[in-house]
């Protein structure tokens, strides 16, 4: 993961290796900007490809439990259901009512302590499918995706800024000419 710089390449080789490692079904990629809460990727064991999703804002999202997304955001700590219509904290959760999922995992990505987004895992198959000794691997892959995905976004910002002095100069250099003629 901490090869990859470029976002678009980055968010597809992230969500193949959590998806494989963790043992999730389904995994959506949360990122916060301008402190608001967006999907950025989605990705499931039924379909190939990651849909990268450009942005979605989570209060808009019909495949996400809300409760769940909020305290994650608020307390920065880690949410492991291993039988989600059980809980007595989020069993009544529109969602958890209607899809049912038999395990949820939703963890905070954090980078120097702030919260840059989360990662939602869901398991429709299996109870209990979030071990600790999963866990231990989604935290530690949580770790480098935060890092991985700030300098995906440090180099996406330098790149928008040599584009902008590319432009000045060539501006620059335009005017120059027309004085000189």
């Amino acid at each position: 993961i901490s090869s990859e710089i470029v976002m678009t390449k980055l968010l597809d080789k992230l969500m193949r290796i959590v998806i494989e490692n963790a043992g999730a079904r389904k995994g959506i990629l949360i990122l916060q900007s301008e402190g608001k809460l967006f999907i950025e990727a989605e990705s499931s064991v039924e379909q190939d490809s990651i849909m990268l999703l450009h942005s979605v804002p989570v209060e808009k999202a019909k495949n996400l439990p809300p409760a769940i997304i909020n305290y994650v955001s608020r307390t920065h700590e880690y949410v492991i259901l291993n039988n989600p219509a059980q809980d007595s904290v989020f069993m009544n959760d529109t969602y958890i009512i209607v899809h049912q999922p038999k395990s949820i995992l939703c963890g905070p990505l954090l980078h120097k302590s702030k919260l840059i987004g989360m990662l939602y895992l869901e398991n429709s198959l299996l109870t209990d499918a979030f071990a600790t000794k999963r866990l231990e691997v989604i935290k530690l892959l949580g770790s480098q995706i935060a890092v991985s995905l700030e300098n995906a976004r440090l180099y996406k910002d330098m790149e928008a800024q040599t584009e902008g002095i590319k432009a000045v100069t060539v501006n620059r250099s335009r005017e120059i000419d027309q004085r000189k003629k």
